[in-house]
């Protein structure tokens, strides 16, 4: 990871690892193939850790076709952050889908001080805080994307 550590996309030093599940259809018996519902294949479902400002795959751990999202996820993002750390960057910080906004996840970054963005599920409650925020500014609508942010507690 050479090509990492004297990149200028790193000025601050800060990496960002976008962990998902990869879902890899099987063809055979291998072990750890299982057919999965949701892709509605036999698959293999490992983790992935890649780095959000390049792409570049860091980490992978090989899970079962029939495993939850957030599967060995508490366990290994704590692992992959800590080797981050060492070799590749002063402070990384974790992104994560819906999938992984489970509460052991969240539990196991926040008890490590690890810094974390996840998308979550649609939630009625959040729709009802967030509609307020929601309805276009007055006047003409702008040539570029808006982006609004508004910090609330839920």
């Amino acid at each position: 990871m050479p090509r990492l550590r004297s990149s200028p996309l790193f000025p601050d030093k800060v990496l960002t690892l976008d962990v998902d599940g990869l879902p890899l259809q099987a063809h055979g018996e291998q072990p750890g193939v299982a057919y999965n519902g949701h892709v509605k294949a036999p698959i293999h479902y490992p983790l992935i850790a890649s780095c959000g400002e390049t792409g570049d795959m860091l980490a992978a751990r090989l899970r079962e076709g029939n495993a939850s999202p957030a599967a060995e996820a508490p366990e290994w993002i704590p692992q992959v952050v800590a080797e981050a750390e060492r070799h590749l960057c002063d402070k990384a910080r974790v992104r994560v889908d819906a999938g992984f906004t489970d509460g052991r996840t969240l539990d196991a970054l926040d008890e490590q001080g690890i810094a974390f963005m996840g998308r979550l599920r649609e939630n009625p409650r959040l729709q009802r805080m967030a509609q307020p925020y929601l309805q276009p500014g007055p006047g003409r609508p702008p040539k570029g994307p808006r982006e609004h942010v508004i910090e609330a507690t839920y």
